[in-house]
């Protein structure tokens, strides 16, 4: 059996590992962005002077939350000042827009209501310019501090696109990672915080900034590309099949996608991707030498478990599915040994490795709310939080245009559209999570008859891999609450692994290597073809269009 590593694997690892996170640092987000700001508690008048009497087609505020950005903006113009718009919005780290087309050299703002951080005014010309602002003035403010709303223009984009500002869920976890540095409340507080800390972990190694706060999660979805590596070779013996199963990783959509996003998702998969291969090496231990659960691997399957629950709940599905699991095959060595059938076989022996390793994980997941108590809270606080998420979710009524049923996502039946932008000259950056589906179409299938082939013939890895898939996705039938495909994050490196298997057996032989090899470049033709409405990139609207295949697709 090649399961040991080599110095072919090593190179073929790093290869795969820096494809991936060369394409995915790519276009990820600006690194120096506006960071300092001003906060208007309400009364103060701003005046914005340009150079000379120039046509402005839109002012752009970027604005940081805590409040709600309130303010009525007045053009001069024939020794008069025209109220031109009214602005009330709220959001993180986000721009917003008034459109004007408006000539004039000067511009006022009122602003009204409760305090607003704002970063940066731009002002914008007809061409799609940025206007050049000479000076900036305020005979209402008690500091100087409202210069820092024109002390960062060269740090901006013309026109703002996710590169420049938060997008989707970002709104929520990139807030709360912030807090987190400046110990404040955390604003989302329906997940646990692990994911948000590691967040705040990016942030501060790497700047405030779209590129700091998602450069974490591409080096975790980097990660993920050894470790199934490494999960391909042990589950099939073989170089091939890691190398396989790295590649298909590297060039899955919603893998690619999610890794590029300020959210906690790929923090989630990687834990849950690591807890299972350990699992996985305690269950295959345990089918091959006929013996009871090994515990260390236990307890680093559970070590990873408990990181990965620190982050959301959802882990706890797999993990179900791991002690069901270990608990069958203790059962059929028993039976296959012909040992008497007691409590303690059935039931003590493999679950005292579970219970003292969950006891670890225990200590773990609260620890990861060491920095909520520091901001002032006790324990008794945090054990009413767990309620809290628990209510929250499973009150959650709400719609959403691009929720969709559990059983759809491996049919990809409904994407979730993260963003978009319009650009010059019928250009757009549009972003929207789905899976591959030379990758999804194929495997789902054959994850089907891998758990089918497991039952029916007793076959181990077939029983795993169905297994663990089964328990990912089917508690979601019980759950009432909008969801989206990105739910299936944490099944795509089960189907890519089943995929392998079947690739495996194609590639070694002869006859069928051709359509391994025609598989495997139709991923990668399909990932170049797609890559510019997973990432952003900017396209023209008519290539857009031509990659909507179906009508639920849309981005």
């Amino acid at each position: 059996m090649q399961t040991q590593l080599d110095k072919k694997d090593i190179f073929l690892i790093i290869l795969l590992s820096t494809v991936f996170f060369a394409v995915g640092v790519s276009n990820l987000g600006l690194m120096n962005t506006p960071t300092t700001f001003w906060e208007a508690s309400g009364g103060e008048t701003l005046y914005l002077t340009l150079d000379s009497n120039q046509t402005i087609s839109s002012v752009y505020s970027l604005i940081q939350g805590h409040g709600t950005l309130q303010y009525r903006l007045f053009g001069y113009q024939s020794d008069d000042w025209k109220l031109l718009s009214v602005m009330k919005e709220t959001d993180y780290y986000k721009w917003k827009k008034t459109s004007i087309d408006f000539s004039t050299n000067q511009l006022k703002f009122e602003f009204l209501g409760p305090s607003v951080a704002i970063n940066e005014i731009m002002l914008v010309g007809e061409f799609d310019n940025k206007l050049s602002i000479l000076d900036i003035q305020c005979d209402t403010c008690s500091d100087n501090s409202f210069q820092n709303l024109i002390d960062e223009q060269d740090n901006l984009e013309t026109i703002p696109t996710f590169l420049s500002e938060t997008y989707f869920d970002e709104i929520y976890f990139v807030r709360t990672a912030q807090e987190h540095l400046e110990f404040n409340e955390p604003y989302e507080n329906t997940h646990p915080p692990l994911g948000k800390l590691l967040i705040a972990l990016s942030i501060s190694l790497f700047g405030p900034s779209p590129f700091g706060w998602r450069l974490m999660g591409v080096l975790f979805a980097t990660l993920m590309i050894p470790v199934i590596y490494l999960f391909g070779k042990f589950l099939f013996h073989s170089t091939l099949a890691g190398i396989l199963s790295a590649y298909l990783l590297v060039f899955e959509f919603m893998h690619f996608t999610m890794s590029r996003i300020g959210t906690v998702d790929s923090f989630l998969v990687f834990f849950i991707l690591v807890s299972t291969l350990f699992f996985y090496l305690n269950y295959r231990k345990m089918s091959e030498e006929k013996c009871a659960p090994d515990n260390k691997l236990v307890f680093l399957g559970v070590l990873f478990f408990s990181l990965a629950v620190s982050v959301k709940w959802v882990a706890l599905f797999g993990f179900i599915g791991q002690v069901f699991l270990i608990m069958i095959l203790n059962l059929k060595n028993l039976l296959n040994s012909k040992t008497k059938l007691t409590f303690n076989a059935v039931f003590l022996t493999p679950l005292r490795p579970l219970v003292l390793s969950v006891l670890v994980g225990v200590l773990i997941y609260f620890a990861s709310f060491i920095p909520y108590m520091l901001i002032g809270h006790g324990f008794s606080e945090v054990l009413s939080r767990q309620w809290h998420m628990f209510s929250y979710h499973a009150g959650i009524t709400s719609s959403h245009p691009f929720a969709s049923a559990w059983w759809s996502w491996p049919f990809i039946h409904r994407p979730l559209w993260l963003y978009s932008s319009n650009l010059p000259n019928g250009f757009v950056s549009t972003i929207v999570v789905m899976g591959n589906p030379v990758i999804w179409w194929v495997g789902f299938p054959l994850i089907l008859l891998t758990l089918w082939r497991g039952i029916e013939d007793k076959e181990l890895t077939g029983l795993f891999l169905g297994g663990i898939y089964v328990f990912q996705l089917l508690p979601y039938l019980l759950i009432s609450r909008v969801l989206f495909i990105y739910h299936y994050y944490m099944n795509v490196p089960i189907l890519i692994l089943t995929l392998v298997g079947f690739l495996s057996v194609a590639w070694n032989k002869r006859k069928t290597r051709f359509l391994a090899v025609g598989y495997l470049i139709f991923v990668l033709v399909v990932f170049i073809l797609f890559y510019p409405v997973i990432s952003g990139f900017p396209i023209p609207l008519w290539y857009k269009d031509l990659l909507r295949v179906f009508n639920n697709w849309i981005f």
